[in-house]
């Protein structure tokens, strides 16, 4: 599933409550407080050089949260997206390979998008 920050959070919330209650430390996490944490969390991420048409690297944000960086630019300058995804299972089994999309031609296929847990 992929949304925005705000739906990325409640799904968040609802997958793994326990956990970020633990982590962040507060008792009924609201979904800002766990928008402030994913958000400090990206920032203390390290991004390689990615290419606008490579397979892209998944990495895990926290538990069940996923984020796919993407390259783009803007305003003239190069800039990485981070494409958020909720995947509650994930933390039951750990996939080598994540199914990003069927679509694209045989040389951008992101299919075989190896996943890096952080």
């Amino acid at each position: 599933m992929q949304a925005n920050m705000t739906e990325t959070a409640a799904l968040a919330k609802k997958f793994a409550h326990d956990e970020f209650a633990r982590v962040i430390g507060v008792e009924m996490p609201s979904e800002s407080d766990i928008i402030a944490y994913f958000v400090d969390r990206l920032r203390s991420m390290t991004w390689a050089h990615i290419e606008p048409n490579g397979a892209p690297s998944i990495r895990r944000l926290h538990d069940c949260v996923f984020v796919m960086p993407v390259a783009r630019h803007g305003g003239g300058a190069p800039v990485i997206e981070a494409h958020l995804m909720v995947l509650p299972q994930a933390w039951h089994e750990l996939p080598t390979y994540v199914v990003i999309s069927e679509g694209g031609n045989t040389a951008t296929r992101p299919e075989t998008a190896s996943r890096n847990a952080a």
